[in-house]
C-alpha cells in the first residue's frame, strides 16, 4: 500500500475546513471539519495534528519494532507496536 510521504501538514481555518496537505502543501487529501459541533474545536484541532503526524509515527515505529524484535525485550510491545503498523498498512482492519 503506497501512502503519501512524509512530511504531511495541518492547515486550519481554509474556506473547506481545516486540511491535511503534503510537506509542500501541494497535495490536501484530507479534510478535518465537525458537523453539528462534534467533535468539539479543540479535538477536532488536535485531530488534525495526529494525522499529520502519521507518516513519521509509522516510521518511529517500524524502527521500535525492529528493535524491540531484536531484542525481544518486552513481547507485549512488540506485539502492539506490531498490530499497530499492520493496522496502518492496511493489513488489519
Amino acid at each position: 500500500m503506497k501512502y503519501t510521504p512524509a512530511p504531511w501538514k495541518f492547515i486550519r481555518d481554509t474556506l473547506s475546513g481545516d486540511l491535511i496537505t503534503d510537506g509542500n502543501q501541494d497535495v490536501a487529501f484530507a479534510i478535518v471539519k465537525s458537523w453539528s459541533g462534534e467533535p468539539d474545536e479543540e479535538t477536532r484541532i488536535a485531530n488534525g495534528y495526529l494525522m499529520a503526524a502519521a507518516p513519521e509515527m509509522l516510521e518511529a515505529l517500524e524502527l521500535c519494532y525492529r528493535v524491540f524484535r531484536m531484542d525481544d525485550a518486552d513481547t507485549m510491545v512488540s506485539m502492539q507496536v506490531g498490530m499497530a503498523i499492520s493496522k496502518a498498512k492496511g493489513e488489519i482492519k
